[in-house]
């Protein structure tokens, strides 16, 4: 064929390095098993000083180095779940003691028919002005008309949902875990980031006694009683709201929700809403 004018192709040669092969494939492989492998890849495998040399069929084009030959070994040798490693450390992982504090209020108001949802932290303007005096921080470039603000109540995110559920019958139980931001000039961030839990009734027989009843078991249930008193809460009847203090702090706000604001969400029974600091309640 020599003489003839037609090419002979010859097989290429690379190099397969141990050490290479054993820092990709995170385990030490036999070398029976290298050359195994290798053959099923349609490579021929030779030891060698450092690890193998590698003869590559010439149509191999794609197999240009010693990590094009790893490459091939491993997946031959499939790749597939391996026993875990755990890392040194003095202790292991799991969910806060906060986290888990936090988790307990859901379930209970889930098994009293309450439904869970989730909102956003920003809110639109709009939901703001519909509570007179809630201080809130917005944006000065709002993303858009519905995003222009950072909610201070779960109250403002709860009258939202009951807006968008008009259609649909009473009573209407919702309730919602989450963050909320309050305007605080002495935080390097202007706002006070904490965690709250709260709850609507939308019923003909909702009132302030629904809403206080409500709060009472939630904080017995983390063996917990506080002072209520009445407060002027945004959003609510002067003279049906109140706060709940405990040591000295206010841990949980309620009250009916103001018939003008019901009127604008175009709701046709009372409200009744309960709302609880989660993060100062934490010990």
């Amino acid at each position: 064929y020599r003489f003839d004018g037609r090419a002979i192709y010859q097989p290429r040669t690379l190099s397969l390095p141990r050490d290479l092969l054993d820092s990709v494939l995170g385990t030490r492989l036999p070398g029976r098993d290298v050359v195994r492998f290798a053959g099923q890849a349609r490579m021929s495998a030779r030891a060698a000083p450092g690890g193998w040399r590698i003869q590559a069929a010439p149509w191999r084009s794609d197999l240009l180095g010693p990590i094009d030959a790893v490459e091939e070994v491993v997946l031959a040798r499939g790749v597939g779940p391996e026993d875990a490693l755990v890392a040194p450390s003095r202790t292991l992982g799991g969910r806060r003691p906060e986290i888990l504090f936090r988790r307990r209020f859901l379930p209970l108001l889930l098994g009293l028919g309450y439904q869970p949802l989730y909102h956003p932290v920003l809110v639109s303007c709009s939901s703001i002005d519909r509570l007179p005096g809630l201080r809130a921080l917005r944006l000065s470039n709002a993303p858009s008309a519905e995003f222009g603000a950072l909610r201070p109540s779960l109250l403002v995110s709860l009258l939202q949902a009951l807006e968008v559920n008009v259609r649909h019958g009473y009573p209407q139980r919702i309730c919602e875990l989450g963050p909320i931001l309050e305007p605080n000039a002495k935080s390097e961030a202007g706002a006070r980031t904490a965690y709250h839990v709260g709850a609507i009734l939308a019923a003909d027989g909702a009132g302030f006694a629904s809403a206080a009843t409500l709060g009472e078991y939630l904080l017995r249930s983390i063996d917990m009683m506080g002072v209520r008193e009445s407060a002027e809460i945004p959003g609510t009847i002067p003279g049906r709201a109140a706060e709940i203090h405990v040591a000295g702090g206010v841990v949980a706000q309620m009250g009916e929700v103001h018939p003008q604001v019901l009127a604008e969400l175009r709701v046709v029974v009372p409200v009744a809403w309960i709302e609880l600091d989660l993060t100062s309640l934490w010990p």
